[in-house]
């Protein structure tokens, strides 16, 4: 069961020319102005580290390490956990997508 008819013919104008390789374009401008908004975060944080007087203030100990580790793993794994939710998909195998895509947007909800 799908959600798209294949059987569906769509009339363009007779003008149009399929443009193919602009979704990749736009999605790896996309990466690249993610890339660059991470880097300025870590080039802040840098900034901050090596020019303040005292790096963290009074009562501070350090940064804490164990909550921002755990959401990062249960980030990661929902990237492999939606991968397996797709290959269900791509099998036909409906029942095990929406198991598997529940279980990704209970990761998601955590995090």
């Amino acid at each position: 069961m799908t959600s798209v008819n294949p059987d569906i013919q769509l009339n363009h104008t007779p003008g149009h020319v399929k443009h193919d390789g602009h979704n990749m374009t736009g999605f790896v401008i996309f990466l690249c102005s993610e890339s660059v908004i991470f880097l300025a975060f870590f080039a802040g944080y840098a900034v901050l580290k090596l020019t303040a007087p005292q790096w963290l203030p009074d009562g501070v100990e350090g940064l804490e390490v164990r909550m921002p580790l755990i959401n990062s793993v249960v980030l990661v794994s929902s990237s492999f956990v939606a991968y397996f939710a797709e290959r269900y998909l791509h099998k036909g195998n409906l029942w095990g997508f929406r198991a598997v895509w529940l279980l990704t947007m209970a990761m998601g909800s955590y995090f």
